[in-house]
């Protein structure tokens, strides 16, 4: 083995001493409900989520039943990395007469999920500066081995 230049500590030894971040991981965004301001016609919109963290982004479709209460389909698992604290998350409308209407949009600070493991907020979608509705979203981060 090759030793470290200032000590008598092999190199490998050195590299398998280092850590891995602890904010390091894949966090789960699992929208669960959403509830749009009244003003709306909700009745021909098929919603769904697109969710950005860093340079990373996914969909989460929901279930178009009740006008107030969607179930999800499936989550989206984005890998989280060091800087990557800012969720974005846009709710648009799959509409077939327009391309991806957009309903409103949130963010998130993940540094309090990294920290508690799991988490379930609601959170105040916005669109043009006004308060269009809410999104309650279940998210956990699973730490990088």
């Amino acid at each position: 083995m090759t030793e470290g230049l200032s000590s008598g500590i092999p190199m490998a030894s050195k590299l398998q001493n280092l850590k891995r971040p602890s904010n390091i991981g894949t966090i789960v965004f699992m929208p669960v409900e959403l509830k749009l301001s009244d003003n709306q016609d909700q009745s021909k919109m098929n919603p769904y989520c697109k969710v950005k963290l860093g340079s990373r982004s996914g969909k989460c479709q929901f279930k178009d039943q009740e006008i107030h209460n969607n179930e999800i389909l499936e989550a989206v698992a984005i890998r989280r990395k060091i800087n990557g604290n800012l969720a974005k998350i846009k709710v648009k409308d799959r509409n077939k007469f327009i391309l991806n209407d957009r309903i409103g949009e949130a963010s998130l600070n993940t540094d309090d999920l990294v920290i508690q493991g799991r988490m379930s907020v609601w959170l105040k979608l916005m669109k043009g500066g006004k308060e269009v509705g809410e999104i309650f979203m279940e998210m956990s981060f699973i730490p990088a081995k």
